[in-house]
């Protein structure tokens, strides 16, 4: 499967991978699943990482990526603290899509940045998640 969920630290955070090629239909499944975890557990999320430096090739088209943001603005309503970092490398349209769905989220509670760079992603989101909520080790494997 292209893209994988992990929750980390005892359900505090997640780590979504993807890799090989993406598709439209099976990211909006896969994120749909996610995002309508019973509110018990998706409160409990304090960070999301997604990794998607091994994606090689995306068709998702632009309908799918809003499908995608308005789950995630649905599921800001459950627990808007979350802190999320995308990293997507070199890959153009990745970043091009994950900015797209990072401004479609509108006015959602959400923290989200877009990076190129792992390092500066992990930095970031560390960073983030122990000034908001005191989390001095995250896990990302």
């Amino acid at each position: 499967m292209p893209i994988t969920i992990t929750d980390v630290d005892q359900g505090r955070g997640n780590l979504i991978r993807g890799e090989g090629q993406i598709h439209g239909e099976e990211y909006v499944r896969v994120m749909r699943q996610h995002l309508t975890k019973p509110a018990s557990q998706f409160k409990k999320y304090r960070y999301s990482l997604f990794e998607l430096t091994a994606v090689s090739a995306v068709d998702v088209p632009a309908k799918d990526v809003h499908v995608v943001a308005r789950l995630c603005r649905d599921a800001a309503h459950v627990n808007p603290d979350a802190v999320v970092a995308i990293v997507v490398g070199e890959n153009d349209l990745a970043f091009g899509l994950s900015r797209m769905w990072q401004l479609s989220l509108g006015d959602a509670a959400w923290e989200v940045q877009v990076f190129r760079d792992t390092d500066d992603a992990l930095a970031w989101i560390t960073d983030r998640a122990a000034e908001k909520f005191g989390l001095t080790e995250l896990t990302f494997a």
